[in-house]
């Protein structure tokens, strides 16, 4: 793990084997990485990196803190997006989502990203 202020960067796994790299808040585990994390889809192999040639990382070049607040502001706004698709069910557009095997189509004249407004305590009927 190469130390960062507050952060680590990890290139290997817990079992020391060549995975994603991922940077989490310092005295966290790559295996449970805990409040949040920054998984980098790529390795050590593909990159080229490793803690001393090329390093992932340098300090003070992200303000972490800064970075994941600006991350919830964003995901926060993303919910002031109206909704351009509709729930179907059965062949007919339903509005309670719960306990059915649903398809998203695009509303009439959607365009644009797929946007989809649902809550989470309706998601947690389809566990």
């Amino acid at each position: 793990m190469q130390p960062l202020i507050h952060y680590g960067v990890w290139y290997k796994d817990d079992n020391n084997a060549i995975n994603n790299i991922r940077i989490t808040k310092q005295g966290s585990t790559y295996g449970n990485p805990s409040p949040a994390f920054i998984d980098v889809n790529s390795n050590i192999n593909t990159l080229g990196v490793d803690t001393l040639t090329n390093p992932v990382c340098q300090a003070n070049i992200i303000n972490f803190t800064d970075a994941f607040t600006q991350l919830k502001t964003n995901s926060t706004n993303l919910t002031l997006c109206q909704s351009n698709t509709e729930t179907w069910a059965d062949g007919a557009k339903v509005t309670d989502i719960s306990g059915k095997n649903l398809l998203l189509r695009d509303a009439a004249g959607a365009t644009g990203p797929r946007i989809w407004n649902v809550t989470g305590t309706q998601l947690n009927h389809h566990q």
